[in-house]
């Protein structure tokens, strides 16, 4: 009876059990299941933010600077050299120019094609096919058959006297002789009228710019000669421009507001050129630009020391006291480390964003947006997985 009472609590009590069994199971089940969830999305995260990138890339105007620069010539191994020179040169062309008359000139074959010989006495009268009438400046006896040049003046003043090459009548020779005896002139005559000019300041500038041109030459010349048998000069030696040493001497041959047919202005005095390190010269120029480009800007492309150019600036007559003032262009572009370019500023964008903010930067000409994984709109929120960069 006791054994079939167990068995019926055994048989009473097993569903129990396997209930409550079940629903642990079940229970365990959904932790497992809501834990497998967290993990496919902490794994699905750090996935997105390992492999979400965006690449932007711009384009930089390219600005030229006009580059000036003072160098003490003993940063540079540097000396000055003189020499002493003069230059002159003559004008003409002026822009006050007037004209008067004057009495043409020229010259006149005369021709003896009779048996005996000729004399004509200055002053005797020629008469042109044109009907301008002209007189010889000197005595001359033309052998029979031969021919000999005179000079000859217009008989009156202006332009008519400038006539073309003619035939001259002998004016009074005996009628019977005038075809045997007569004139001829190969060239036209001039001086009819003359060119007066009245010299102004602008034409004493001219010329002066002129005969300063030769002054520079002669100097260049002088210190070539001069330069080449040195043994002093330094390592590497460039040499600057000329520079004249001031005041130098300028003469006009009129004064302005006189009247003379031309000009010349002679330039003399002492030229200076300085002598330097062009390697030391390049370095330290290069520095002095590496300071002064602005801050978030760097070289475009690397210095062409062929547009280097240098003249001496002297502080001291005696060239104690020197500097070599440096022109040189050069070209700056925007820095990838330009402060306004940092990934900072570029979280959690759209691509329109992203072209809006960059495109209001100074010398920012173009921008381009690359989405990884393509799908994404918007930049990651994360600095580090965005890179900016600049198309050279």
């Amino acid at each position: 009876m006791k054994e079939t009472q167990i068995k019926k609590r055994i048989i009473v009590h097993t569903p129990k059990k396997h209930k409550a069994a079940s629903r642990i199971e079940q229970h365990y089940t959904k932790i497992v299941s809501i834990f497998v969830l967290l993990s496919v999305l902490l794994i699905a995260c750090i996935l997105y933010f390992s492999f979400t990138k965006t690449t932007i890339t711009i384009t930089s105007n390219v600005r030229t600077v006009e580059g000036s620069f003072e160098i003490a010539l003993s940063e540079i191994a540097g000396k000055v050299y003189f020499v002493d020179a003069t230059g002159s040169a003559t004008g003409q062309d002026f822009n006050s120019t007037t004209q008067r008359p004057s009495k043409a000139t020229g010259t006149v074959t005369i021709h003896n094609e009779y048996s005996q010989a000729q004399r004509l006495i200055a002053t005797t009268r020629l008469l042109s096919t044109e009907g301008i009438l002209f007189r010889t400046q000197e005595s001359i006896t033309v052998p029979a058959g031969s021919t000999i040049d005179v000079p000859v003046i217009a008989d009156q003043e202006g332009a008519s006297g400038n006539i073309s090459a003619s035939r001259f009548e002998i004016v009074a020779l005996w009628d019977g002789l005038k075809d045997k005896i007569y004139g001829t002139s190969a060239e036209s005559m001039t001086g009819g009228l003359i060119s007066t000019s009245t010299i102004a300041q602008t034409d004493v500038d001219a010329v002066t710019t002129e005969a300063k041109t030769q002054f520079d030459a002669e100097a260049q010349a002088h210190f070539t000669d001069e330069l080449s048998s040195r043994t002093d000069l330094p390592t590497n030696v460039a040499y600057s421009s000329i520079t004249p040493v001031l005041p130098l001497t300028i003469t006009p041959s009129a004064e302005v507001g006189s009247t003379a047919n031309d000009l010349t202005v002679t330039v003399a005095g002492s030229a200076a050129i300085a002598a330097y390190d062009s390697t030391l010269l390049v370095s330290t120029l290069s520095e002095k630009i590496s300071n002064s480009i602005p801050e978030g800007y760097e070289l475009a492309q690397s210095l062409n020391t062929d547009d280097i150019a240098t003249t001496v600036t002297l502080h001291a007559t005696d060239g104690s006291d020197a500097e070599v003032h440096v022109a040189i262009p050069y070209s700056i572009t925007l820095s990838e480390s330009n402060e306004k370019l940092a990934s900072k500023h570029l979280v959690n964008m759209t691509e329109s964003k992203v072209k809006f903010y960059l495109l209001a930067i100074p010398d920012v000409s173009t921008v381009s947006v690359q989405f990884s994984p393509f799908w994404l709109k918007v930049t990651p929120s994360l600095e580090d997985h965005i890179q900016v960069k600049i198309a050279k």
